[in-house]
């Protein structure tokens, strides 16, 4: 207990303290974000790991229905057709290289192998 007028052990460090150093100097565990960029740091980390969950959940409900070479087929047939923005079309230029390689490296491997 504190006598009247002093402040309590857990308010004598002050919340505006970027620095590091003197974070935890007081040897009291704060279970939430302190300072602001604590609390920008906890927001980003939640941010993040929404975003990793909502990833896996769209590879899981994929499942791969396609193969490789049925990928490659769709991505140069949207390619072909026009109707993507100059943007998509280097996203899907991209796929479609990463995919291609793929295939050349298993291609030589087996050969290797062989």
């Amino acid at each position: 207990s504190s006598a009247p007028g002093e402040l309590p052990e857990f308010r004598a460090r002050s919340t505006r303290s970027a620095s590091p150093a003197g974070r935890g100097a007081s040897g009291i565990d704060w279970p939430g974000p302190v300072t602001h960029q604590d609390a920008i740091r906890a927001r980003r980390a939640a941010l993040e790991q929404a975003r990793q969950e909502s990833l896996q959940k769209a590879l899981a409900s994929k499942g791969g229905s396609q193969s490789r070479e049925e990928e490659i087929a769709s991505l140069e047939q949207q390619l072909s057709s026009g109707r993507c923005s100059a943007a998509a079309a280097v996203g899907l230029k991209k796929r479609l290289q990463s995919l291609k390689a793929a295939i050349l490296r298993e291609e030589r491997a087996a050969a290797a192998a062989a």
